[in-house]
């Protein structure tokens, strides 16, 4: 290969959350970027994998998720890794039980996968993650990778995670009836203004009920319009602290690249691009199927991918602004780390 492919071939890790509302629109994402040239290594658990297979979506040993786009001559490769537990084992039942693993487990098989990629051909160049991932700016950071954040919601669900603290601070959200220590003590917590992290102690907060006018971007919210995990009697302090370590990584992150049309949600996301690089890239699905068949990613939808305006299409600014950055190695490993890349 020429050294001007090298150049312009980036290969970004792309690694989605065990939840199909997630990996749907990632591996739709994963394509658009495939169709303009990235190479692209889309990553799963182990176990979501074989859940997906159970259902017939794909089967134990392949990956027909991207069968159309490969047939087109995009570079799109697959890895599993395991979150720590059997693949056996009910996630559902134990919810907990899977959120520390989640947690704490997943991100060292992560880890390990990585460092494998980085010996690729061409190595990893740059790390995609789902918002909900707990590891991505630390392991961006150690690998000297920049981490591009990906959001499979609407902005304005983003705006409310990423301003939990305001909604703690300002009496909205408290500790839902349910949350229990494994000590035995009602909880109620407070956050860290510097980050997302959270303190629990003792007690228990009664939550106001009057409109929420704070969050930027957003003029005004029902406590009760607010999303579910704010209601969830389900929700534990696993989660929120999953939650909150989650949000605490994205802060980190070079780009936010959001699920969502430009239009729809343009103040909210004016808002969030006070904080940090924010963009719409949405909706990610692919072309519709026609009656009994899967959708397939044809030429007319490949080029219709490779025409979209540039306020849709992410790559397009994601090229102008990284690649200068990668080509020219203003984002290097760390020595530590590179020495085991080469």
């Amino acid at each position: 290969m020429a050294d001007s492919e090298r150049v312009t071939k980036h290969h970004a890790l792309f690694v989605t959350v065990p939840f199909q509302g997630h990996f749907t629109p990632a591996a739709n994402f994963a394509v658009k970027l495939a169709a303009r040239g990235f190479i692209v290594t889309f990553v799963t658990t182990e176990a979501f994998h074989h859940q997906r297979a159970a259902s017939g979506a794909v089967s134990v040993d392949g990956h027909e998720v991207f069968a159309d786009a490969r047939s087109m001559g995009m570079d799109i490769r697959s890895e599993i890794v395991s979150d720590g537990l059997p693949v056996s084992f009910d996630r559902a039942l134990h919810r907990d039980q899977f959120f520390d693993a989640f947690y704490h487990l997943l991100p060292s098989h992560v880890e390990e996968l990585m460092r494998k990629l980085l010996l690729a051909e061409p190595p990893i160049d740059v790390l995609i993650s789902d918002t909900f991932n707990v590891w991505p700016s630390t392991l961006a950071k150690k690998f000297g990778l920049p981490y591009i954040s990906f959001w499979t919601e609407p902005a304005l669900v983003f705006a409310i995670y990423y301003h939990v603290h305001l909604l703690v601070e300002k009496g909205h959200f408290g500790s839902p009836t349910g949350w229990i220590h494994p000590s035995g003590r009602p909880l109620t917590f407070v956050m860290d203004r510097s980050s997302f992290s959270c303190f629990f102690h003792g007690g228990r907060t009664e939550t106001r009920k009057d409109t929420i006018r704070y969050i930027p971007g957003v003029p005004s919210i029902e406590p009760a319009d607010l999303v579910s995990f704010f209601h969830s009697p389900k929700a534990s302090w696993r989660v929120l602290m999953t939650v909150g370590k989650a949000f605490d990584e994205a802060k980190g992150a070079d780009f936010v690249l959001c699920n969502t049309v430009q239009e729809l949600e343009a103040e909210v996301i004016g808002a969030l691009q006070q904080e940090r690089p924010f963009y719409a890239v949405g909706p990610s699905f692919p072309p519709p199927a026609k009656a009994g068949q899967r959708p397939a990613y044809g030429p007319s939808w490949i080029a219709l991918s490779g025409s979209t305006p540039c306020r849709r299409a992410p790559c397009s600014r994601f090229r102008s602004e990284a690649s200068p950055r990668l080509a020219s190695g203003t984002w290097p490993r760390s020595p530590t780390e590179s020495s085991a890349a080469n």
